[in-house]
């Protein structure tokens, strides 16, 4: 179920310290700047990515999913989760029999810090390395008020 703005319902207990075994998930990709873990213009990046993905006739994944993925100091990619998996599109990027483990949280972004951390500690204790870090931004800031500032952290081993 989605708000209005499409911002998915979320239960806590499906996404707090849990295993998900992804087979095959494709994610249109775009990059935007990244400081101190902070997103900036990450409204536009948004817009430009789903622009891009209707022009080129794809269809968003249910529930809409944007991963958040830093890739350098200032940098870091956005990646729109796709209903298929086209082929040929170097803008796609395909995450096939993939292991991640999520972390629900809810509260400010400075405190995100502290959540990842945590996810990090529980993915060592499942004997595990933690390989790319993806953040789930679930509300929009329209929703910020009312529902919070849900993100969900996955872990990718």
């Amino acid at each position: 179920m989605a708000t209005d703005c499409g911002c998915p319902e979320l239960d806590p207990k499906d996404w707090d310290l849990k295993r998900h075994d992804w087979q095959e998930r494709a994610f249109y990709v775009t990059k935007h700047r990244h400081v101190f873990h902070i997103p900036l213009g990450i409204e536009r990046a948004i817009a430009a990515g789903m622009d891009a993905v209707k022009k080129k006739g794809y269809r968003l994944a249910e529930p809409f999913l944007m991963l958040d993925a830093e890739t350098g100091l200032l940098s870091a990619k956005m990646m729109l989760a796709l209903g298929e998996v086209p082929s040929g599109d170097p803008e796609v990027e395909v995450i096939r029999n993939a292991t991640l483990y999520s972390k629900y949280f809810r509260g400010e972004f400075k405190d995100l810090g502290q959540a990842a951390r945590q996810l990090v500690e529980y993915v060592r204790s499942q004997q595990q390395t933690t390989k790319q870090l993806y953040s789930w931004y679930a509300t929009c800031p329209r929703c910020w008020e009312t529902k919070g500032k849900e993100t969900v952290l996955f872990a990718q081993v």
